[in-house]
């Protein structure tokens, strides 16, 4: 009896080295297979950008298999070919899915024959904009939220700073059922963006046609103060639904404010925001 026991043992720890080895290899394939691909969609963007010489590619795919493919088991990934710093060089940023649902991003730049990390982190959503990128993570306080930080590279301390945040709760409660990505929240954040980085010529694409013949480029800052966005939701009436941006301004105190959307179609969106409103002594 005893030696039948001891041969099962011997045959369920064969058996889980054997198959350990068949899940290790398998793991191995597939980030070999993404180390592939990678390298493959970064040469298709080489024809319409500044190459990126072998030697380059090659220094950053051995530091993103270090700190990545062999830290946790990615399945999937996005490449960005784009300028990320300003300085009229081509940088690349790699998104990476894991089998848990995270996501990282990594962005490099390229100096010499080497590749630099000049950015990572990780997040629930991560979204690429034109000059800037948004990572969101979901959190609770009573309602379920997202939390999202906006990051802009800085040639002055040569690393990308926060230049923004905010705080959007989720009306239906299930986390997984997302209000991020209400075009009337993203119009109202692309539009604080803009006037908060100064550029009134693109915050004003944000407005409505008659909103913005009314206020004209220096009327932005007079009607939205500069400061630091803590929260943007939706605000459902029996009149139509606003976004409420709660912020603080330059001198720390807290200020609501409402934002009007109306339907208004163009290439930056479907909607326009109508009307500014603050709403005083809110609570």
């Amino acid at each position: 009896m005893f030696k039948k026991l001891s041969l099962i043992l011997v045959l369920v720890i064969v058996l889980g080295v054997v198959f350990s080895g068949f899940a290790a290899a398998s793991q191995k394939d597939t980030q070999n297979s993404i180390k592939s691909r990678i390298m493959t969609d970064i040469l298709k963007d080489n024809d319409k950008t500044d190459f990126i010489t072998w030697k380059q590619l090659s220094s950053m795919l051995a530091d993103y298999s270090k700190n990545r493919l062999q830290s946790d088991y990615i399945v999937d990934y996005d490449v960005i070919v784009k300028d990320f710093t300003g300085d009229g060089k081509i940088d690349v940023g790699i998104i990476s899915n894991n089998d848990r649902g995270q996501k990282y991003l990594d962005i490099y730049t390229f100096y010499g024959n080497n590749a630099y990390r000049i950015f990572s982190g990780k997040g629930k959503f991560i979204k690429i904009n034109k000059y800037s990128f948004d990572i969101t993570n979901i959190g609770y306080d009573g309602r379920y939220y997202h939390e999202t930080y906006t990051y802009q590279w800085s040639k002055v301390y040569w690393k990308f700073l926060r230049i923004g945040y905010a705080r959007t709760y989720i009306k239906s409660g299930d986390y997984d059922k997302s209000v991020y990505d209400d075009e009337r929240i993203v119009t109202v954040k692309a539009l604080l963006s803009a006037r908060m980085n100064g550029n009134y010529d693109l915050a004003e694409k944000y407005l409505s046609k008659s909103y913005r013949e009314k206020l004209g480029n220096d009327g932005i800052a007079s009607v939205i103060p500069y400061g630091w966005v803590s929260a943007v939701d939706i605000f459902e009436s029996q009149r139509g639904d606003w976004v409420v941006v709660v912020m603080k301004d330059r001198w720390n105190q807290s200020r609501v404010f409402k934002f009007v959307p109306v339907p208004e179609k163009d290439n930056y969106g479907n909607y326009k925001i109508d009307n500014i409103i603050e709403i005083p002594e809110a609570r």
